[in-house]
C-alpha cells in the first residue's frame, strides 16, 4: 500500500472512532435515565413481592365455613349412604 492510502485509512479510522465517541456522549444520559427506571420497576416488584407474601402469609391463617346454608336448604340433600331393605 501507498503511504497516502495508509493515511486516509488512518482518517477514516480517526472520523469513525470520533463519530462512536461522540455518539455515546449523546446517548449517555438516556442509558443512564433508563437505567435508573429500570431499578425503580425492579425495587417496586421487589416491594410489591414482599406485600404479597405478608398478605397471603396472613390469609392463609383465616378459616371459613365455605357453604354457610342451613342443611334443608342443600340442592341435594338425599342420603348420603343407601339402605338396603331386605325382603323376607
Amino acid at each position: 500500500m501507498n503511504s497516502t492510502q495508509e493515511e486516509t485509512l488512518n482518517e477514516i479510522v480517526q472520523r469513525i472512532r470520533q463519530a462512536i465517541h461522540e455518539l455515546a456522549k449523546f446517548l449517555a444520559p438516556f442509558v443512564k435515565k433508563i437505567i435508573e427506571v429500570w431499578n425503580a420497576i425492579k425495587d417496586y416488584k421487589i416491594k410489591h413481592i414482599e406485600y404479597r407474601e405478608s398478605v397471603r402469609a396472613v390469609r392463609s391463617t383465616w378459616h371459613s365455613q365455605k357453604d354457610t346454608r342451613k342443611p334443608s336448604q342443600y340442592l341435594q340433600n338425599k342420603p348420603r349412604f343407601i339402605v338396603r331393605k331386605i325382603i323376607r
